[in-house]
């Protein structure tokens, strides 16, 4: 039997957690929030997917909130659609001019 895709009504809520903006997390916690491993959390940072806080050989590896959601998005699409990292890269970017765009409609006045 083919798996079917899920619709967006369908899809899972990606933020189980409230992050305030100013956090910071290890990659203990993140690999714990996250179920990703550590070594893929590496490989996303290599690849420009998320990023440390500051040089991790000099502070450790610390994120904040906006990693762990990406990761999450990384995590949901590689599971539900079997994409590869190639295509994890363009949607996640798409999906982030998305995001921009809508928070610059809501900034414009109201006619």
């Amino acid at each position: 039997m083919r798996k079917s895709n899920p619709t967006p009504s369908q899809t899972i809520t990606l933020i189980p957690e409230i992050y305030s903006v100013d956090d910071s997390y290890s990659i203990e916690e993140v690999v714990r929030i996250t179920h990703v491993p550590r070594f893929q959390i590496a490989v996303y940072c290599r690849y420009g997917f998320i990023s440390t806080l500051s040089e991790p050989q000099r502070d450790g590896w610390r994120f904040d909130p906006s990693s762990i959601v990406a990761l999450q998005r990384i995590r949901h699409l590689k599971r539900t659609y079997q994409l590869n990292t190639a295509a994890v890269k363009l949607v996640c970017s798409l999906m982030n001019e998305i995001d921009h765009l809508r928070d610059e409609v809501g900034k414009q006045p109201s006619e």
